[in-house]
Protein backbone atom coordinates (compact mmCIF):
# COMPACT_ATOMS: atom_id res chain seq x y z
CA UNK A 1 0.00 0.00 0.00
CA UNK A 2 2.98 2.28 -0.53
CA UNK A 3 2.08 5.84 -1.49
CA UNK A 4 -1.49 5.66 -0.16
CA UNK A 5 -2.83 8.11 2.35
CA UNK A 6 -2.51 6.73 5.86
CA UNK A 7 -4.43 7.17 9.09
CA UNK A 8 -2.90 5.98 12.36
CA UNK A 9 -5.31 4.08 14.61
CA UNK A 10 -4.38 4.01 18.29
CA UNK A 11 -6.47 1.08 19.49
CA UNK A 12 -7.31 0.24 23.09
CA UNK A 13 -6.97 -3.34 24.32
CA UNK A 14 -10.64 -3.91 25.25
CA UNK A 15 -13.53 -5.54 23.39
CA UNK A 16 -15.25 -2.24 22.58
CA UNK A 17 -12.15 -0.78 20.92
CA UNK A 18 -11.66 -4.00 18.97
CA UNK A 19 -15.22 -3.97 17.66
CA UNK A 20 -14.77 -0.35 16.64
CA UNK A 21 -11.50 -1.10 14.86
CA UNK A 22 -12.86 -3.83 12.53
CA UNK A 23 -15.42 -1.80 10.56
CA UNK A 24 -13.22 1.29 10.63
CA UNK A 25 -10.35 -0.63 8.97
CA UNK A 26 -12.71 -2.02 6.33
CA UNK A 27 -14.12 1.41 5.55
CA UNK A 28 -10.74 3.09 5.36
CA UNK A 29 -9.49 0.51 2.88
CA UNK A 30 -12.66 0.90 0.79
CA UNK A 31 -11.89 4.65 0.60
CA UNK A 32 -8.29 4.08 -0.47
CA UNK A 33 -6.73 4.86 2.91
CA UNK A 34 -4.17 2.62 4.60
CA UNK A 35 -4.87 2.01 8.31
CA UNK A 36 -1.78 1.74 10.53
CA UNK A 37 -2.55 -0.13 13.75
CA UNK A 38 -0.89 0.88 17.01
CA UNK A 39 -1.69 -0.75 20.36
CA UNK A 40 -0.55 1.46 23.26
CA UNK A 41 0.04 -0.44 26.49
CA UNK A 42 -2.62 -0.16 29.14
CA UNK A 43 -0.94 1.53 32.10
CA UNK A 44 -1.96 0.77 35.70
CA UNK A 45 -3.64 3.72 37.41
CA UNK A 46 -2.18 5.37 40.48
CA UNK A 47 -5.70 6.19 41.69
CA UNK A 48 -6.29 4.04 44.81
CA UNK A 49 -9.92 3.53 43.80
CA UNK A 50 -8.70 1.60 40.75
CA UNK A 51 -7.57 -1.26 43.01
CA UNK A 52 -11.13 -2.06 44.11
CA UNK A 53 -12.23 -5.56 43.19
CA UNK A 54 -15.06 -4.40 40.93
CA UNK A 55 -12.64 -2.60 38.63
CA UNK A 56 -10.24 -5.54 38.60
CA UNK A 57 -13.13 -7.83 37.65
CA UNK A 58 -14.44 -5.51 34.95
CA UNK A 59 -10.95 -5.11 33.46
CA UNK A 60 -10.67 -8.88 33.24
CA UNK A 61 -13.97 -9.34 31.42
CA UNK A 62 -13.58 -6.33 29.15
CA UNK A 63 -9.87 -6.50 28.33
CA UNK A 64 -7.64 -9.09 29.97
CA UNK A 65 -9.60 -12.13 28.82
CA UNK A 66 -8.97 -11.12 25.21
CA UNK A 67 -5.21 -10.97 25.63
CA UNK A 68 -4.84 -14.05 27.82
CA UNK A 69 -7.40 -16.45 26.36
CA UNK A 70 -9.37 -15.36 23.30
CA UNK A 71 -6.63 -14.03 21.01
CA UNK A 72 -4.16 -16.87 21.70
CA UNK A 73 -6.87 -19.44 20.92
CA UNK A 74 -7.91 -17.65 17.73
CA UNK A 75 -4.34 -17.35 16.49
CA UNK A 76 -4.10 -21.14 16.62
CA UNK A 77 -7.72 -21.84 15.63
CA UNK A 78 -8.99 -19.07 13.32
CA UNK A 79 -12.64 -18.85 12.36
CA UNK A 80 -12.79 -17.76 8.69
CA UNK A 81 -16.48 -16.82 8.79
CA UNK A 82 -16.53 -14.97 12.10
CA UNK A 83 -17.61 -11.31 12.16
CA UNK A 84 -14.31 -10.18 13.73
CA UNK A 85 -10.69 -11.36 13.80
CA UNK A 86 -7.64 -10.82 16.00
CA UNK A 87 -5.53 -7.70 15.36
CA UNK A 88 -2.84 -9.81 13.68
CA UNK A 89 -5.41 -11.47 11.45
CA UNK A 90 -6.97 -8.13 10.48
CA UNK A 91 -3.54 -6.92 9.39
CA UNK A 92 -2.70 -10.13 7.54
CA UNK A 93 -5.99 -10.36 5.67
CA UNK A 94 -5.66 -6.76 4.49
CA UNK A 95 -1.92 -6.79 3.73
CA UNK A 96 -1.33 -4.13 6.37
CA UNK A 97 1.72 -3.48 8.48
CA UNK A 98 1.63 -5.80 11.49
CA UNK A 99 0.10 -4.22 14.61
CA UNK A 100 2.70 -2.35 16.63
CA UNK A 101 2.73 -2.53 20.42
CA UNK A 102 3.59 0.88 21.90
CA UNK A 103 4.89 1.20 25.43
CA UNK A 104 4.66 4.98 25.59
CA UNK A 105 2.93 7.18 23.01
CA UNK A 106 4.73 10.22 24.43
CA UNK A 107 8.20 8.84 23.69
CA UNK A 108 9.73 11.21 21.11
CA UNK A 109 11.43 8.26 19.39
CA UNK A 110 7.91 6.97 18.66
CA UNK A 111 5.80 9.98 17.77
CA UNK A 112 8.52 11.81 15.82
CA UNK A 113 9.00 8.78 13.59
CA UNK A 114 5.34 8.35 12.71
CA UNK A 115 4.82 12.12 12.37
CA UNK A 116 7.63 12.19 9.78
CA UNK A 117 5.68 9.94 7.39
CA UNK A 118 4.47 12.26 4.60
CA UNK A 119 1.59 9.92 3.72
CA UNK A 120 -0.05 10.24 7.15
CA UNK A 121 -3.08 12.58 7.02
CA UNK A 122 -4.31 12.06 10.55
CA UNK A 123 -4.64 9.86 13.62
CA UNK A 124 -7.62 8.49 15.55
CA UNK A 125 -7.70 7.07 19.05
CA UNK A 126 -10.15 4.23 19.63
CA UNK A 127 -10.38 4.02 23.44
CA UNK A 128 -6.60 4.39 23.85
CA UNK A 129 -6.08 4.87 27.59
CA UNK A 130 -2.75 6.69 27.32
CA UNK A 131 -3.06 10.49 27.08
CA UNK A 132 -1.28 12.48 24.40
CA UNK A 133 1.03 15.12 25.88
CA UNK A 134 1.87 18.49 24.37
CA UNK A 135 4.85 17.40 22.27
CA UNK A 136 3.13 14.29 20.88
CA UNK A 137 -0.07 16.22 20.13
CA UNK A 138 1.78 18.98 18.30
CA UNK A 139 3.84 16.50 16.28
CA UNK A 140 0.84 14.42 15.23
CA UNK A 141 -1.16 17.54 14.29
CA UNK A 142 1.69 19.16 12.40
CA UNK A 143 0.92 19.98 8.76
CA UNK A 144 -2.85 20.37 9.25
CA UNK A 145 -3.30 16.73 10.22
CA UNK A 146 -6.17 15.73 12.49
CA UNK A 147 -5.86 13.96 15.83
CA UNK A 148 -9.23 12.65 17.02
CA UNK A 149 -10.53 10.51 19.86
CA UNK A 150 -13.63 8.33 20.16
CA UNK A 151 -14.75 8.95 23.74
CA UNK A 152 -17.23 6.49 25.23
CA UNK A 153 -19.45 9.15 26.76
CA UNK A 154 -21.49 12.21 25.91
CA UNK A 155 -19.39 15.36 26.12
CA UNK A 156 -18.98 17.68 27.87
CA UNK A 157 -21.10 16.19 30.68
CA UNK A 158 -19.19 12.90 30.96
CA UNK A 159 -15.46 13.48 30.59
CA UNK A 160 -12.94 10.97 31.88
CA UNK A 161 -13.55 7.37 32.91
CA UNK A 162 -16.58 5.09 33.29
CA UNK A 163 -19.02 7.42 31.56
CA UNK A 164 -21.53 4.66 30.83
CA UNK A 165 -22.22 3.59 34.45
CA UNK A 166 -22.43 7.27 35.42
CA UNK A 167 -25.08 7.89 32.75
CA UNK A 168 -27.01 4.77 33.80
CA UNK A 169 -26.79 5.73 37.49
CA UNK A 170 -28.12 9.22 36.76
CA UNK A 171 -31.01 7.68 34.84
CA UNK A 172 -31.77 5.33 37.74
CA UNK A 173 -31.73 8.26 40.16
CA UNK A 174 -34.08 10.30 38.00
CA UNK A 175 -37.40 11.19 39.59
CA UNK A 176 -39.04 11.40 36.17
CA UNK A 177 -40.17 7.83 35.56
CA UNK A 178 -41.65 8.76 32.17
CA UNK A 179 -38.42 9.88 30.58
CA UNK A 180 -35.31 7.82 29.95
CA UNK A 181 -31.80 9.20 29.92
CA UNK A 182 -29.19 8.62 27.23
CA UNK A 183 -25.73 7.17 26.79
CA UNK A 184 -23.46 7.62 23.84
CA UNK A 185 -20.09 8.45 22.39
CA UNK A 186 -18.35 11.57 21.15
CA UNK A 187 -15.76 11.96 18.39
CA UNK A 188 -13.65 14.97 19.29
CA UNK A 189 -10.32 16.63 18.62
CA UNK A 190 -7.60 15.80 21.13
CA UNK A 191 -6.23 18.65 23.20
CA UNK A 192 -2.80 18.06 24.77
CA UNK A 193 -2.91 16.66 28.28
CA UNK A 194 -1.23 18.98 30.77
CA UNK A 195 -0.64 16.91 33.95
CA UNK A 196 -1.24 18.24 37.45
CA UNK A 197 -2.10 21.83 36.58
CA UNK A 198 -3.08 23.20 40.01
CA UNK A 199 -6.30 24.99 39.03
CA UNK A 200 -7.29 22.38 36.47
CA UNK A 201 -5.81 18.93 37.23
CA UNK A 202 -7.65 17.39 34.25
CA UNK A 203 -6.62 19.96 31.63
CA UNK A 204 -6.84 18.56 28.11
CA UNK A 205 -8.83 15.41 28.96
CA UNK A 206 -11.82 15.08 26.60
CA UNK A 207 -12.00 18.85 26.06
CA UNK A 208 -11.42 19.31 22.30
CA UNK A 209 -13.89 20.42 19.65
CA UNK A 210 -16.71 17.97 18.99
CA UNK A 211 -16.85 16.54 15.46
CA UNK A 212 -19.64 13.98 15.91
CA UNK A 213 -21.85 12.87 18.77
CA UNK A 214 -24.06 9.75 18.89
CA UNK A 215 -26.61 8.93 21.57
CA UNK A 216 -29.16 6.24 22.36
CA UNK A 217 -31.80 5.72 24.99
CA UNK A 218 -30.71 3.80 28.08
CA UNK A 219 -32.41 0.41 28.26
CA UNK A 220 -33.62 -0.69 31.70
CA UNK A 221 -31.75 -3.59 33.25
CA UNK A 222 -28.99 -3.64 30.67
CA UNK A 223 -25.48 -4.13 32.04
CA UNK A 224 -22.66 -1.63 31.56
CA UNK A 225 -20.78 -4.25 29.50
CA UNK A 226 -23.71 -4.77 27.11
CA UNK A 227 -24.32 -1.03 26.83
CA UNK A 228 -20.66 -0.48 25.96
CA UNK A 229 -20.91 -3.17 23.29
CA UNK A 230 -23.65 -1.02 21.75
CA UNK A 231 -21.20 1.87 21.84
CA UNK A 232 -18.80 0.02 19.55
CA UNK A 233 -21.18 0.25 16.59
CA UNK A 234 -21.91 3.90 17.38
CA UNK A 235 -18.22 4.78 17.61
CA UNK A 236 -17.36 2.95 14.40
CA UNK A 237 -20.20 4.72 12.59
CA UNK A 238 -18.96 8.11 13.79
CA UNK A 239 -15.43 7.39 12.54
CA UNK A 240 -16.52 6.08 9.14
CA UNK A 241 -18.64 9.19 8.67
CA UNK A 242 -15.75 11.51 9.50
CA UNK A 243 -13.52 9.63 7.05
CA UNK A 244 -16.13 10.24 4.35
CA UNK A 245 -16.25 13.91 5.30
CA UNK A 246 -12.47 14.14 5.07
CA UNK A 247 -12.39 12.43 1.68
CA UNK A 248 -15.05 14.83 0.35
CA UNK A 249 -13.05 17.85 1.50
CA UNK A 250 -15.38 18.91 4.31
CA UNK A 251 -14.05 20.71 7.36
CA UNK A 252 -13.46 18.58 10.45
CA UNK A 253 -13.14 21.61 12.71
CA UNK A 254 -16.21 20.74 14.77
CA UNK A 255 -17.62 22.98 17.47
CA UNK A 256 -16.37 23.94 20.94
CA UNK A 257 -17.67 22.22 24.03
CA UNK A 258 -19.74 24.10 26.58
CA UNK A 259 -17.18 24.03 29.34
CA UNK A 260 -19.71 25.32 31.87
CA UNK A 261 -21.39 21.91 31.57
CA UNK A 262 -18.13 19.96 31.73
CA UNK A 263 -17.72 17.29 34.40
CA UNK A 264 -14.73 15.01 34.86
CA UNK A 265 -14.99 11.53 36.39
CA UNK A 266 -12.37 9.00 37.44
CA UNK A 267 -12.65 5.62 39.17
CA UNK A 268 -15.68 5.47 41.42
CA UNK A 269 -15.15 5.55 45.15
CA UNK A 270 -16.30 2.72 47.42
CA UNK A 271 -19.37 4.72 48.42
CA UNK A 272 -20.26 5.36 44.77
CA UNK A 273 -19.95 1.67 43.97
CA UNK A 274 -22.23 0.91 46.91
CA UNK A 275 -24.78 3.37 45.54
CA UNK A 276 -24.61 1.76 42.10
CA UNK A 277 -25.34 -1.56 43.75
CA UNK A 278 -28.33 -0.14 45.63
CA UNK A 279 -29.65 1.36 42.39
CA UNK A 280 -29.47 -2.06 40.73
CA UNK A 281 -26.71 -1.07 38.31
CA UNK A 282 -24.83 -4.15 37.13
CA UNK A 283 -21.42 -3.85 35.52
CA UNK A 284 -21.35 -7.22 33.74
CA UNK A 285 -22.77 -10.72 33.62
CA UNK A 286 -20.29 -13.55 32.99
CA UNK A 287 -22.66 -15.55 30.77
CA UNK A 288 -23.37 -12.41 28.75
CA UNK A 289 -19.63 -11.91 28.24
CA UNK A 290 -19.29 -15.47 26.95
CA UNK A 291 -22.16 -14.98 24.47
CA UNK A 292 -20.72 -11.71 23.25
CA UNK A 293 -17.25 -13.12 22.70
CA UNK A 294 -18.67 -16.15 20.89
CA UNK A 295 -20.81 -14.04 18.55
CA UNK A 296 -17.91 -11.65 17.95
CA UNK A 297 -15.12 -14.11 17.19
CA UNK A 298 -16.89 -17.30 16.09
CA UNK A 299 -20.07 -18.64 14.50
CA UNK A 300 -22.61 -19.64 17.17
CA UNK A 301 -23.57 -23.30 16.89
CA UNK A 302 -20.31 -24.34 15.24
CA UNK A 303 -17.67 -26.71 16.60
CA UNK A 304 -15.33 -23.73 16.72
CA UNK A 305 -17.79 -21.85 18.96
CA UNK A 306 -17.95 -24.77 21.37
CA UNK A 307 -14.15 -24.93 21.56
CA UNK A 308 -13.89 -21.19 22.12
CA UNK A 309 -16.63 -21.43 24.75
CA UNK A 310 -14.58 -23.96 26.71
CA UNK A 311 -11.49 -21.74 26.52
CA UNK A 312 -13.41 -18.69 27.75
CA UNK A 313 -15.16 -20.53 30.59
CA UNK A 314 -11.84 -22.00 31.76
CA UNK A 315 -10.27 -18.54 31.75
CA UNK A 316 -13.15 -17.20 33.85
CA UNK A 317 -12.93 -20.09 36.32
CA UNK A 318 -9.16 -19.67 36.61
CA UNK A 319 -9.53 -15.94 37.21
CA UNK A 320 -12.20 -16.40 39.86
CA UNK A 321 -10.09 -19.02 41.62
CA UNK A 322 -7.08 -16.69 41.56
CA UNK A 323 -9.22 -13.97 43.15
CA UNK A 324 -10.24 -16.42 45.91
CA UNK A 325 -13.82 -16.46 44.73
CA UNK A 326 -16.16 -19.41 44.38
CA UNK A 327 -16.25 -20.11 40.66
CA UNK A 328 -19.74 -19.55 39.27
CA UNK A 329 -20.66 -21.95 36.45
CA UNK A 330 -20.97 -20.06 33.17
CA UNK A 331 -23.47 -21.71 30.86
CA UNK A 332 -23.35 -21.46 27.09
CA UNK A 333 -26.12 -23.27 25.28
CA UNK A 334 -23.96 -25.02 22.69
CA UNK A 335 -24.47 -22.39 20.03
CA UNK A 336 -28.21 -21.99 19.49
CA UNK A 337 -27.58 -18.76 21.40
CA UNK A 338 -31.06 -17.26 21.39
CA UNK A 339 -29.92 -14.56 23.80
CA UNK A 340 -26.68 -13.74 22.02
CA UNK A 341 -25.92 -10.58 20.14
CA UNK A 342 -27.49 -10.72 16.67
CA UNK A 343 -24.81 -10.60 14.01
CA UNK A 344 -25.26 -8.26 11.06
CA UNK A 345 -23.00 -9.05 8.12
CA UNK A 346 -21.58 -6.00 6.37
CA UNK A 347 -18.79 -5.72 3.79
CA UNK A 348 -15.63 -7.79 3.79
CA UNK A 349 -15.28 -9.25 7.25
CA UNK A 350 -18.72 -8.66 8.73
CA UNK A 351 -19.72 -6.43 11.60
CA UNK A 352 -21.65 -7.15 14.73
CA UNK A 353 -24.24 -5.10 16.53
CA UNK A 354 -26.16 -5.67 19.71
CA UNK A 355 -29.79 -4.99 20.47
CA UNK A 356 -32.55 -5.98 22.80
CA UNK A 357 -36.12 -5.03 23.50
CA UNK A 358 -37.32 -3.29 26.65
CA UNK A 359 -40.13 -1.09 27.86
CA UNK A 360 -39.27 2.38 26.59
CA UNK A 361 -39.68 5.81 28.01
CA UNK A 362 -39.28 8.81 25.68
CA UNK A 363 -35.63 9.77 25.34
CA UNK A 364 -34.16 13.11 26.32
CA UNK A 365 -32.81 14.11 22.90
CA UNK A 366 -29.53 15.88 22.29
CA UNK A 367 -28.48 17.95 19.33
CA UNK A 368 -26.18 17.07 17.23
CA UNK A 369 -10.46 -19.01 4.81
CA UNK A 370 -7.14 -17.27 4.28
CA UNK A 371 -6.35 -17.26 7.96
CA UNK A 372 -3.15 -19.15 8.57
CA UNK A 373 -0.72 -20.10 11.28
CA UNK A 374 1.67 -17.48 9.90
CA UNK A 375 -0.28 -14.82 11.77
CA UNK A 376 1.47 -15.18 15.10
CA UNK A 377 0.69 -13.35 18.29
CA UNK A 378 2.84 -10.31 18.92
CA UNK A 379 4.14 -9.63 22.43
CA UNK A 380 3.12 -6.56 24.35
CA UNK A 381 -0.42 -6.23 23.04
CA UNK A 382 -1.90 -5.33 26.38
Amino acid sequence: MSGMKKINLFVGSDIVAHREMGPVVDHMISRGIEPVLYYPAHKPSSNPNASQQMFKDYAFFERVILQEAVYPFLEEHPAPHAPFFTPNQVAGLNNLQAPVAVENINDPAFFEKIAADPNVVGSISLRCTQMFGLAATNALKNGHRFLLNVHSGLLPEFRGLYSTPRAIAEDLRSSNADERGEFGCTLHHIDPYIPANGNNPHQGIDTGNIVDLRSRTIEPGRTVYATNIDLSAMGASAVTKVIDRYMSGESLRGYPQENSKGRYFSYASASELEEWDRLGLKMYDASEVVRTLISTFSVPGSDHAEELDRVIRKAITDYQSAQHKVATPVVYNGGSNNNADPVISQAAFGKAANGSTATQRPARRRDASSLGAGLTARPGMA
